[in-house]
């Protein structure tokens, strides 16, 4: 490696942390989710007020942009929804425009793979109160398919702390709307 290289990497600086609460909602129906099909968690993001979706649907027949949730089915422009579920192994849906949101939530993601269930995601700004929390930072990805300076889609990388005091990455919430 270079001398220039070196110096071109050192100049490089990740976002700070910040302090949330990464959460897995205690709500009446989680039994439900973890037993849930792709079509019920449709209809669960569905159910979110006010709530704005995007996502990415893996099927046999290759992956599939996600704009939007109606009922039990996604919205994408590659192919009639119906039919994307129906040959889905795994999907996964985020909610966009989460500034104005008035519950705190940083980033929510509803995840479902076939034959394993569902799950639903948040980060949450911290409160004073919150014991144990976790860190993130925002971060941005090109999207599929596009060019160096093209559309980027945003998210939320989480860190938490192991049993030794250590910060670990935890996981990865998307955030950003399909271009």
């Amino acid at each position: 490696m270079s001398s220039d290289q070196i110096q071109e990497l050192k100049a490089l600086a990740l976002a700070p942390l910040t302090e949330a609460r990464f959460e897995r909602p205690d709500c009446d129906d989680r039994a439900a989710l973890q037993a849930a099909s792709a079509r019920e968690l449709c209809r669960h993001a569905d159910s979110v007020e006010g709530a704005e979706w995007a996502g990415i649907v893996y099927s046999t027949r290759g992956f599939f942009l996600v704009y939007g949730v109606s009922g039990n089915s996604v919205k994408s422009t590659e192919r009639a929804s119906d039919d994307l579920l129906d040959t889905a192994y795994e999907l996964r849906l985020w909610r966009v425009n989460l500034n104005s949101n008035t519950d705190n939530v940083l980033a929510h993601e509803l995840r479902w793979v076939n034959g394993g269930g569902a799950v639903d995601l948040r980060v949450v700004k911290a409160v004073e109160s919150d014991k144990t929390g976790c860190w993130y930072r925002e971060n941005q990805y090109l999207q599929h398919g596009q060019e160096i300076d093209g559309p980027t889609m945003t998210s939320l990388e989480v860190f938490t702390e192991d049993t030794y005091g250590n910060v670990v990455f935890a996981d990865e919430l998307m955030t950003g709307k399909w271009a």
